[in-house]
């Protein structure tokens, strides 16, 4: 079951998946400024969700936006946010790539600023069924690998 747990809008929904232990943000435009993403995601205490929650897997869907993510907003995501995302409990971070040209290479420098950290993937993929389906199998080999 999906839930809505924060919004920009017009810009942005975030949905926790339950039954996947999931975070996804579905972009539409990704010309939020710095404060409204901040206010919206982190400043909520997300993280502490995702920990209480035990989620593990966060997807960044872009497939239908335009735009491009600020630079402040990239920043905090290298300095801060992904790190604490590690942190957290998330395993795996795909960003799912945009029709947009501007708006994948935006997209790409967020995911490149997820990964290595901790025991964190950052993977770009072109739906969110692909993301699913990864996910899927990696969780599923680290099971019989146990």
């Amino acid at each position: 079951m999906k839930t809505l747990i924060y919004e920009i809008p017009g810009k942005m929904q975030g949905h926790y998946d339950t039954d996947k232990k999931t975070i996804i943000d579905t972009w539409s435009i990704l010309n939020a400024s710095f404060e409204e993403w901040k206010s919206t995601i982190y400043d909520v205490g997300i993280m502490d969700f995702v920990a209480k929650n035990g989620a593990t897997t966060w997807i960044t869907d872009t497939s239908n936006a335009t735009g491009v993510f600020d630079k402040k907003i990239q920043q905090f995501r290298e300095d801060v946010s992904a790190e604490a995302m590690a942190k957290s409990g998330i395993k795996m971070f795909f960003t799912v790539m945009s029709g947009s040209a501007i708006a994948t290479l935006s997209a790409r420098k967020t995911s490149k600023a997820y990964a290595g950290h901790g025991n964190m993937q950052s993977i770009s993929v072109g739906s969110l069924e692909e993301a699913f389906e990864m996910r899927d199998k990696e969780l599923w080999s680290s099971v019989t690998e146990a």
